[in-house]
This record gives C-alpha cells, structure tokens and sequence, in this order.
C-alpha cells in the first residue's frame, strides 16, 4: 500500500474515533441531567437517623404470675339480720372508713331504749336517795347541835335545882317555888333526851339511805351494762372499709338475710399490690427475701417493666410442681387490677438484643413500625415487634437488624418513598 492511501486510512480512523467521543459525551450528559432530574422529582423530609444496635442484657426466664393484693379482708357480721344497705358491686374501688354494709338494727335500738329507761330510773333512785341521806344528814347534824345546847340547860336547871334544894330546907324559899326549879330541871332533861332520839332517828335515815345505794347502784350497772352490750351489738350492724382497696368478691345482695360469720363482702387492699408466682425451685436456690425482680407488665403501648422486691419466700417447694410460691411486692402498681395477669422476669444469664430508641417506635391500630433509611436516604415503613423498655430503649423482637437506621425522632409528615435531606449527595459520591 503507498503512503498516500495509509494517510486516508490514519485520518479516517481519526475521524471515527472523534466521531465516538463525541456521541460518548453526549450520552454521559444525557444520563447526569436524567439523574438531576430524578432527583429533583422525589421529595425530601428532614429528620434525625440513628443506627440500631444490637447490645446484651441480663437474661431471664418469663414465669406466669398474679396480681393480688397485699391482703383481703372479708366483711361479715355476728348479727342475723335483713342487709338494708349493699350498693358496691365488685371491683369497686373503696376508701378507708366507708360505710359498705348495713343491718337493720331495730331489734338492738329498742334495747338500748330500754336500758336506758332503766338505767335513767335507777340513776333517778339514786338521786333520791342522796338527797334523803343528805337531809338525814342534815338532821344529825341539828341534832347535835340541839343535845349540846340541851346538855348546858340540863346542867343550869339541875345547879339550880340544888341551889333551891338548899334554901327550902334553910325555909328560905317556898315549896312551890322549889316545885318550879324541878319542873325546869326536868323540861331541860326530857329536852335533852328529844335531842338525843332525833339524832339517833337521822342516823337510821342515813344508814338506810347508804343500804339502798348498793341495790340501785348494782340495777343502773346491770342497765348499764345491757346498754353497752347492744351498742357492741349495733356496731355489727355497720360494716366499713378498713382501707383503700377493692371489693374483690361479693356473696349477699340488699334485701337478703346476713349469716353470722359468713363473709359479706371481702375487701382487697388496693395499695402495694403484689404479684403471686411460682419459681422453679432450681431457680428459687439463687434468690433470697428482698431481691429485686422485674414484672413485664403487656398492654395496648407494648411491655413495661417494672420494679419489685421478693416479699414472701416459701422455705420449701412443692415435690408436685417443683416450685417455690413467692410473692413480689410492686414499687409502682398504679394502674393494675387484682387477678391480672403479668410475666416475672427471674435473672438467667445474659441474651442479645436489637436495641432501637423507644421514641422511634411508632403504634397504627394494633400494629407497630419504625421509619427505616435505605442507604440512599429512602424512607420505608418497617413494621416490628418491640419487647422490654429498657432506660429510653427498646427491645425489638422481629422487623430490624444491627446496622439498620432508622430516624429516632419521627416527626408528622413522613411518608414512605421520601427521601431523607442531606443523605441523596451522600449517595452519589
């Protein structure tokens, strides 16, 4: 071939390699305005991502338990009589002191009226009596005062009696007046033995108003104590709430006949409520009165835990079930009810866990979903199962993996095919 013909072929090739570049330029800025432009067309949302984690906590076995209340107490009375008043109905919440029941206590009413008739007519007795003593009393006292006034002209009269006595046989004075002296003498005498036989009478008026004192003393007890054995009576005519509880079952209704003994109502107390369990006795061998335990408490917002403390520890297990019976007194039972149903978690070892941030969880109806970002910032609705609340975290069962990241702190407004801001450049670098 000569040279001139190699030349046209070296230009030709030239031609198309420029030709091919160029078609390569133009097809790269085709595909980068494409992508602009698809960019462009999906929406962006701010929000804050976080990575889930996997971590471990300490491990535990789940044991079925119930929560009862820290003591019931059922409300009965000695009376047999008609209820006239029965108006809770169970699971009523009561207050200390609150009136629950009535009897009809017509029956001990008119006993009491009448030991208290009694009793006012003895105390009236009584009454009369003292004021008979206290003017018998009275009379001694005159008496006494009457005798020694008595006793003084006793003595004149026979002093002048003497005197006279004297001077009639001297011839001094006449016989009549001597018969006069001696009259005084004896008016003075028989005065003084008057005085002396009312004392003794107003002494017989003491001594017998002090004998009856005994009689109607003992009559206004035995009212007495007839009045305070129907008022102990009627106080089981009244039956209240002896603390803040619940009424937990109910046997009579209004209108019906109480039975001596038989338990009206019971009464659960409502505050400190504890959790019945049994334990494996294999597990039971680590635990001791007061340790702490965890009670997973399911409801509509997920599981919650809370803290209790080992109040009750059987010393032995039963050789059927092979369990030790513990009751866990709850440091918070806000909320629940006596019989409900709650797991207790009993320390065995460590587990793994997915760990996401409670406040990203998300509930819809029954279900619960996190936002999850795709490495190209894409939002997608990821639905999950969550566990224990842990310090601000939360346990997730199923949905998420270690490594996944989802936004922490949804906000009104995401929507699944949104892409995050600030995670699209990320992507195309």
């Amino acid at each position: 071939m000569s040279n001139t013909g190699i030349s046209k072929s070296m230009v030709g090739l030239a031609t198309l390699a420029t030709a091919s570049m160029l078609v390569v330029l133009l097809l790269s800025s085709c595909n980068k305005a494409d992508n602009a432009a698809g960019h462009a067309a999906v929406p962006e949302v701010k929000a804050q991502t976080s990575t889930v984690e996997a971590g471990t906590v300490p491990g535990s076995i789940e044991l079925t338990g119930t929560v009862t209340g820290r003591s019931s107490i059922p409300l009965s009375s000695k009376l047999m009589s008609e209820i006239t008043m029965l108006t809770v109905e169970e699971g009523d919440r009561v207050s200390a002191g609150e009136v629950l029941v009535r009897l009809d206590d017509s029956d001990i009413r008119a006993m009491r009226s009448e030991a208290a008739a009694y009793r006012a007519e003895a105390q009236a007795v009584l009454s009369e009596v003292e004021a008979v003593k206290q003017q018998a009393t009275a009379t001694v006292s005159q008496s006494e005062a009457a005798i020694a006034q008595a006793e003084v002209a006793l003595e004149d009269a026979e002093r002048d009696l003497g005197r006279f006595k004297a001077l009639y046989e001297k011839s001094v004075v006449s016989r009549s007046e001597l018969d006069k002296v001696q009259l005084g003498a004896d008016v003075a005498r028989q005065n003084l033995n008057q005085a002396r036989a009312a004392k003794e009478q107003a002494l017989a008026a003491v001594a017998q108003a002090e004998s009856r004192n005994p009689q109607v003393e003992a009559r206004e007890q035995q009212a007495g104590a007839r009045d305070l054995q129907a008022a102990s009576m009627q106080a089981y005519a009244t039956l209240s709430a002896p603390f803040d509880g619940i009424v937990k079952a109910k046997y009579f209704e209004q209108g019906q006949l109480s039975v001596p003994g038989q338990p009206i109502i019971v009464i659960e107390q409502s505050a400190n409520m504890r959790v019945s369990v049994a334990i494996p006795d294999h597990a039971a061998m680590k635990l001791a009165t007061g340790d702490q335990l965890q009670v997973a408490i399911d409801s509509a917002d997920g599981r919650e835990l809370r803290n209790g403390r080992i109040a009750v520890l059987a010393a032995s297990a039963d050789p059927a079930s092979r369990s030790v019976l513990a009751e866990v007194e709850l440091d918070d039972s806000s909320g629940l009810l006596s019989g409900q149903f709650v797991r207790v978690l009993v320390p065995s070892g460590e587990r793994s866990v997915i760990l996401a941030p409670e406040s990203a969880v998300l509930q819809d109806a029954e279900l619960y979903y996190v936002w999850r970002v795709s490495g190209g910032g894409m939002l997608t609705r990821a639905t999950v199962e969550p566990g224990l609340r842990m310090d601000g975290q939360l346990e997730i069962l199923r949905g998420l993996s270690a490594g996944d990241r989802i936004v922490s702190e949804p906000t009104p407004g995401l929507f699944a095919g949104a892409r995050v801001a600030g995670m699209a450049a990320a992507e195309g670098h």
